[in-house]
């Protein structure tokens, strides 16, 4: 029997703790995995279509979607303690409540990704974001409960775009992707750190944490202008 598909709720609300997809299935349905307990899933490289909740209430800590999924149903991998995503290209729109209440602090949404909806990254640990220009939508409340204050989240991203323009009606900080340098520096100006994001990413996120978050100001250049 040569099966592509997983129905709807077809193992939901068991034991189970790790997954590994057939190679020909292309298709999971609804709730079909949710309320396990599964700490680690392989997937397949022709899975196409993920269904709602398909992933909800296990124990995940991370996942690899891959290249060949090209929609992904709300609430799919909600509930869980993921970590870190990269959201590949095909997956044109991030649907409501993703990923919401994992425990996020990296993620990667690749260009092509068109839409993120409502609550797709609530309730999350995630302090920066890199949101491509392909994004022309972004949902109320998509990055909601992710950081105490909503300025304490910064999204990095191309000037002029959508993702400019969100962060500013949200009051998030953004950064703009294309300034090849910046600089990091006390309020009170007693420490001055310049970091060549390019050559240096690893280091940036290391500096970051020698400034508290309140006392931060970004600069392009020497004398602490701010870019947000």
């Amino acid at each position: 029997i040569n099966v592509s598909g997983i129905g709807n709720s077809a193992f939901s609300n068991n034991r189970l703790l790790v997954l590994s997809l057939p190679e020909n299935i292309e298709y999971i349905g609804s709730s079909s995995f949710a309320g396990n307990l599964i700490t680690e899933i392989t997937f397949n490289e022709k899975l196409k279509e993920i269904g709602s909740f398909a992933f909800s209430g296990n124990e995940l800590e991370s996942i690899v979607i891959p290249s060949s999924v090209e929609k992904i149903d709300a609430y799919a991998f909600n509930g869980n303690l993921i970590k870190e995503v990269i959201i590949p290209r095909n997956l044109r729109l991030i649907s409501v409540g993703l990923f919401g209440n994992n425990q996020l602090e990296d993620v990667v949404i690749e260009d092509g990704v068109e839409s993120i909806e409502i609550y797709a990254f609530s309730n999350n640990k995630i302090s920066r974001i890199t949101i491509p220009s392909s994004v022309k939508s972004i949902g109320d409340n998509s990055f909601s409960n992710n950081q105490t204050y909503a300025v304490d989240m910064t999204i990095i991203g191309e000037e002029g775009s959508y993702a400019q323009i969100y962060a500013f009606n949200k009051g998030y900080s953004f950064i703009d992707n294309s300034i090849s340098s910046f600089g990091i520096m006390s309020k009170d100006y007693s420490d001055f750190y310049v970091i060549f994001s390019e050559e240096n990413e690893m280091l940036v996120e290391s500096v970051f944490d020698l400034i508290p978050k309140e006392n931060q100001v970004f600069s392009t250049n020497y004398f602490a202008s701010k870019i947000f």
